[in-house]
């Protein structure tokens, strides 16, 4: 039960990781509360918004374990106020979360959020509606712009897509500190000292934790509390009581797997580029983008060769594959090469790839899921799958939510797939969706073939064939365009 004695200067948001924007927020909660004579305090939820509306847990920075204290030890306020989401939090009024629960229940004099805050119903409440009504209410408020680093705005989900792809040294820029992680030293089965004749320690991870690629990282460790310094082993003296282990992570060297994987549940491919939206399809000299025709092996291919981080393309570039088909001089040559070393597409049994013939359903779906060898195998029901080759890529590609089947219960794994059809798996593998016409720009590549912005796959061909700067909505796995880029110059990669 939280006492009230005095008023309270109040910052909203999640406050995952403490990063700069936070930051500066709780730095005016501080401010604000000197200025009233009241407590500065942080209003949070117990639960990310998102894993309550969307189902599934949202990969965190700091663990729930830990957040209460790295809230207060980061951005220096008095309290941090953990409010419950549940279902009845989220069909809240917006005004009744200002009128009845901030100033009502927690007594705010002052209410302090960022510009693209949303907050109740459907997010309904937004800065320009909280500030109308603190001032109904007779409480200040402030809004605090975005705060940006290199031009990019910080926020959470920025810096666990910079995570996932191991750059630790651009997640610390954006954070403000070092990215941690916080977990328990467990019994485990000996095997590095019995088998690796190297000690090694078991630690426990949060479960929602979001966690770097594999590779070599620690740099700084705390056990116990007392740093031991930059070490990769450690003796522990007394191994009859738990330890806890505190480590800071930066990049030192991330070897590239033979297969890339995705990471899941934040949806950010390891070895896919996913943060960086250039144009994957450049469309036609005439205009056109021919969504509705179908796509080739060698388009397919071609594609996912351009979505590759820089470093996994230039470990495994090769211009040399084992098909007949596939001549040195073909423009899909390169991509086919690379993707067929690395075990991402494959060919048939007499040698050939058939660069020229359609893709279907069951082999797209089988060149997506082998960026996730840790996928869920959980068999997909559809009615025409449990015999075919292709049934545990297929319920990967499912169960990540990257393809869905028909009404009638089927999948159709033979059918051939359109470019439309392509282009929006691949978006959704990349996580790259904007919501509504809205999150696009006026100046955009508009293709005279996909020109009705009321087509099923509108949206997904401009996402596709647009370079562009974004950011993510607030509280939301949808992105809005800020500004157009240059294409990449793909025949140069290709050659």
């Amino acid at each position: 039960m939280i006492e009230v004695t005095k008023s309270r200067a109040i910052a909203l948001g999640y406050f995952d990781g403490v990063h700069l924007g936070h930051r500066a927020l709780m730095q005016k909660a501080v401010e604000r509360a000197k200025q009233i004579g009241g407590t500065s305090a942080v209003f949070t939820f117990d639960v990310h918004p998102d894993s309550v509306v969307m189902g599934r847990q949202v990969p965190l920075l700091t663990a729930n374990a830990y957040r209460r204290e790295e809230i207060k030890q980061l951005g220096g306020v008095d309290e941090v106020i953990f409010g419950h989401f549940d279902e009845r939090m989220q069909h809240m009024d917006w005004r009744d979360f200002i009128h009845k629960l901030l100033i009502g229940q927690f007594h705010a004099g002052w209410i302090i959020s960022g510009r693209n805050n949303r907050f109740g119903y459907k997010g309904q409440g937004n800065a320009e509606g909280m500030a109308v009504e603190c001032e109904k209410a007779g409480i200040g408020y402030d809004c605090i712009e975005d705060v940006k680093v290199d031009g990019i705005v910080v926020s959470s989900t920025y810096i666990r897509q910079l995570i996932a792809q191991g750059d630790m040294e651009g997640a610390a820029k954006f954070l403000g500190h070092p990215y941690t992680v916080t977990g328990i030293v467990e019994h485990g089965r000996r095997v590095g000292t019995s088998v690796l004749k190297v000690p090694t320690v078991n630690l426990r991870l949060p479960s929602e934790m979001a966690l770097p690629p594999y590779g070599v990282y620690a740099t700084r460790v705390l056990v116990d509390g007392k740093s031991v310094g930059a070490v990769s082993t450690y003796t522990f003296e007394n191994v009859v009581d738990n330890h806890t282990i505190h480590a800071t992570f930066a990049r030192k060297h991330t070897p590239t797997p033979s297969t890339p994987t995705v990471e899941i549940p934040d949806d950010d491919a390891l070895g896919l580029n996913t943060t960086d939206h250039f144009a994957y399809i450049v469309g036609y000299g005439n205009g056109e983008v021919r969504p509705q025709n179908n796509i080739t092996r060698a388009e397919v291919a071609t594609i996912f060769f351009r979505l590759l981080t820089d470093d996994v393309r230039d470990e495994n570039l090769t211009k040399t594959n084992r098909y007949s088909d596939v001549a040195a001089t073909s423009w899909y040559n390169t991509a086919v090469s690379t993707l067929s070393s690395m075990g991402i597409i494959t060919g048939y049994p007499d040698g050939t790839f058939r660069p020229n013939a359609a893709i279907t359903r069951a082999e797209f779906a089988a060149i997506a899921a082998r960026f996730d060898n840790d996928g869920d195998k959980t068999a997909a029901k559809f009615s025409d799958i449990a015999t075919h080759w292709a049934k545990d890529e297929i319920s990967i590609a499912y169960n990540n939510g990257w393809i869905t089947g028909y009404p009638d219960g089927t999948f159709g794994p033979q059918r051939d797939i359109t470019r439309a059809e392509t282009m929006t798996l691949v978006n959704r593998v990349l996580n790259r969706q904007p919501e509504t016409e809205d999150d696009l720009l006026p100046n955009m590549t508009v293709w005279t073939d996909n020109a009705n912005p009321k087509a099923w796959y509108y949206l997904a061909v401009q996402e596709a064939t647009n370079s562009h700067y974004y950011e993510f909505k607030t509280n939301s796995q949808y992105e809005k365009w800020t500004e157009l880029r240059e294409t990449r110059d793909w025949k140069a990669l290709e050659q």
